[in-house]
């Protein structure tokens, strides 16, 4: 068992090791979306269409030459009261 010290020190070293892997994952997706051609985004259900068009447009800012397709698993046409 170790002691508390310790304890904190490794959940510290933990965390920023969670924090680097999520940065060269970051990098590493801009850097394969500013190479890219084409997209495909797959989203479960289809109702005001914001999900898809924030995630195009957060896109378009890295590559504004890449091809966006969406597909969607169903749609809803519930509407905002």
């Amino acid at each position: 068992m170790c002691s508390p010290i310790l304890k904190t020190y490794i959940d510290k070293l933990n965390f920023i090791k969670r924090e680097l892997h999520k940065i060269y994952i970051e990098e590493k997706f801009i850097c394969d979306i500013k190479q890219a051609k084409n997209i495909l985004i797959i989203d479960d259900i289809f109702t005001s269409g914001k999900t898809l068009h924030s995630c195009a447009k957060e896109l378009e800012t890295i590559n504004n030459n890449l091809a966006i397709t969406f597909l969607t698993l169903a749609y809803s046409n519930k509407e905002d009261n």
